[in-house]
This record gives C-alpha cells, sequence and structure tokens, in this order.
C-alpha cells in the first residue's frame, strides 16, 4: 500500500504551495484563458492557484463563463468578475489582493508561460532571497523585440542554477538593463504588493511599476532565461 500513498500525495510534491498566478484580463481576452490554464495545468512544479481578474465580465456570454468555472485543474482557478472596465495594472491589483498565496506570479491573459516557469521563479526567489524578479521573453513569430533580444526558447533547463542573473541594485545596473523593465510577467512577494501597488495608468504601468520598485527597494533579480512567449497578435486586442 505504500506505494499508493506515494502516487496519491505525488501531485502534492509538485505543487508550489504558496505561489499564486494573477492574471489581468479584460474580456476580449477571455477566449484565451481556458489554453493559458491548460499550459499551468502541465507546469513541472504547480501553483497552488491561478486568480483571475476579469474586467467588463458582463461582455462575456454566461454559458462560456459557466463552461470554464465548471472545468476541473490541478490546482484552483478563481475567476473575481466586475463589470467595470479595469486597465492591466489594476486587473492585477484585484488579482493580488485575493490571492492566497506568498509568491505572486504575474502573467497576461494572452500570453503563454515557459513549462517550467512556476518552478523557475520559486527557486530563484528562495535561492537570492529576493522579492522581485523580471525574467525576459520571446516575441512570436514576427512581434516587437527589445534592444537586447534574449536566448533563444529553451525547451527544458536541466540545471537551473545554470540560468545567468543579474541584480540590478542602482541606476548603473539599471541603465544596462532598463529595456527589460517593460515588463508585466514578474514575479513578487505579496508582502511588497501590499506596500507598493500597480498604478492605475493605461499605458506603460509595468515599465513605471519595475522602475518604482527598484528605486525604493535596490534589489531587482533579472533572469536572463525567456519565461513567456509574448503573442503580440492577441495583444493588437487592445483597450
Amino acid at each position: 500500500m505504500c506505494w499508493l500513498r506515494i502516487l496519491i500525495l505525488f501531485p502534492f510534491f509538485l505543487c508550489a504551495s504558496d505561489v499564486s498566478v494573477i492574471v489581468p484580463c479584460y474580456w476580449k481576452h477571455f477566449q484565451f484563458i481556458e489554453e493559458l490554464l491548460s499550459a499551468y495545468a502541465v507546469q513541472t512544479q504547480l501553483p497552488k492557484e491561478v486568480v483571475i481578474s476579469l474586467s467588463e465580465a458582463d461582455k462575456v456570454p454566461p454559458h462560456l463563463l459557466k463552461d470554464l468555472e465548471r472545468r476541473n485543474y490541478p490546482f484552483d482557478v478563481r475567476i473575481i468578475k466586475t463589470d467595470q472596465k479595469l486597465y492591466a495594472g489594476q486587473n492585477r491589483n484585484v488579482a493580488a489582493q485575493n490571492a492566497r498565496g506568498e509568491i505572486l506570479l504575474a502573467q497576461d491573459a494572452d500570453d503563454l508561460p515557459h513549462p517550467q516557469r512556476v518552478e523557475i521563479l520559486t527557486h530563484m526567489m528562495k535561492k537570492h532571497r529576493t522579492g522581485h524578479i523580471i525574467h525576459q521573453w520571446v516575441p512570436d513569430k514576427d512581434g516587437y523585440r527589445v534592444a537586447s533580444n534574449p536566448p533563444p526558447w529553451v525547451e527544458k533547463y536541466d540545471d537551473i542554477d545554470k540560468i545567468p542573473t543579474q541584480l540590478v541594485r542602482n541606476s548603473e545596473d539599471y541603465l544596462k538593463v532598463w529595456d527589460y523593465f517593460h515588463n508585466g510577467h514578474i514575479a513578487i512577494k505579496k508582502r511588497i504588493w501590499e506596500r507598493y501597488q500597480w498604478p492605475a495608468t493605461r499605458r506603460g504601468q509595468d515599465f513605471e511599476y519595475n522602475a518604482f520598485l527598484m528605486n525604493k527597494r535596490k534589489k531587482v533579480l533579472l533572469l536572463y532565461a525567456p519565461l513567456v512567449i509574448y503573442r503580440q497578435s492577441h495583444s493588437s486586442e487592445t483597450l
């Protein structure tokens, strides 16, 4: 019977019980949520939950919402709905406020994560004792690229500790990597978010928030690894 207990408990060994994935989603991007949840369901380390802040929810056909809420995933899925129009930063704040994990992984609804994203970010946050991580992303096809292009998409990182990192503590460090601060896919400790929330601005809030945290805390970890596919073709569905 010992082997049976191991099989039953195995999913819990792979679950990051202190991690919440927070997803800002406005109604036009709800169509991508099922694909996103399926991608997190096959992570090498599962999150505790995925919390989705859905704005303008009244524009989503009710049967689609009910269908998604009936689906089963190997983690909790909670959809916080409002009929108000919220921008990305505001939606992230709503999801973060409702998250129960100590580590928050921000994930845009229309993009997709690397299969090891939860595992890598959880490991790096604990190893480097930091509360704010920015990682790279790769564009889909001919999408927007930053000035310093990341390495190619790696199917599997066999040794996570070999991923190059850089600690950003001051303006000199910042000037070398500022282009990566235009990034909403960050990892942040909830206790930090409780002190500093995303701004409510319509555009540029990702850059503003990351730069603000760097200035306040003097300790941002940058991972030189693309852990998200940025699907610009979907982002054209703008507010």
